[in-house]
């Protein structure tokens, strides 16, 4: 839509900045952003965000500027979202070898209660009961998603192998290969980290939790 490539980028249509833009900027000085190099992979996440609004993705995957409105006395949204991965994790994992399909129970809320206790000190931003009152919500948010998935077509029969599995990224003193597509001459690689990973007769399921900026939680999965 913007002619950034174009040897008109200096009109007045564009600006005396339009330069700064350009693809060839881009692609020098984000490289390592963009996924042109293996070392570092282009995420899901960053696709995702530039899919849903390029310029919003593009400030905030790219450049990696923070807009987000100051929490003040309230949660840092990102520390709740460490909460939600840590407690979802931490609660799978107990559950390996047993089917994602068995019924969410009152001892599986209880759990629940016990792993947001236990990992509730991420959660440094805040008030106390600011703090209190979003480790409860998160509670309450696991707790339907997990029913909903549950009762989802997409959740057969199948137990979680496998955890926050990186692909194309460091993971402790390992790394594995990230995938590799070529679009128009140009190499694009691609990696990223799995939250779990389930598996079951004939089915692998891949999971991502996702954590809204508003007031909702979302587990995204993908089967084959």
């Amino acid at each position: 839509r913007y002619k950034w490539d174009s040897a008109d980028s200096q009109d007045a249509n564009f600006g005396a900045h339009a330069f700064l833009v350009n693809g060839e900027r881009l692609q020098r000085v984000l490289r390592h952003r963009l996924g042109l190099s293996p070392e570092n992979p282009l995420s899901a996440t960053t696709i995702e965000a530039l899919a849903l609004c390029p310029f919003d993705g593009f400030v905030r995957q790219l450049l990696r500027l923070d807009v987000d409105t100051p929490h003040g006395s309230g949660v840092d949204q990102r520390q709740l979202g460490i909460l939600a991965h840590r407690v979802l994790e931490a609660f799978y994992r107990e559950k390996t070898g047993h089917r994602t399909t068995d019924v969410f129970s009152g001892v599986d809320r209880k759990r629940l209660r016990e792993l947001l206790q236990q990992f509730r000190s991420v959660l440094t931003h805040g008030d106390p009961l600011a703090r209190i009152a979003a480790a409860e919500w998160l509670q309450t948010a696991i707790e339907l998603v997990l029913d909903n998935a549950i009762g989802s077509h997409t959740f057969k029969e199948a137990t979680p192998v496998d955890f926050e599995v990186s692909i194309g990224r460091h993971h402790g003193d390992m790394q594995t290969s990230p995938l590799a597509l070529t679009f128009c001459g140009t190499t694009v690689y691609f990696g990223g980290d799995v939250d779990r990973v389930d598996e079951g007769p004939g089915l692998r399921r891949v999971v991502d939790y996702k954590l809204a900026r508003s007031t909702t939680i979302k587990v995204k999965t993908r089967s084959e």
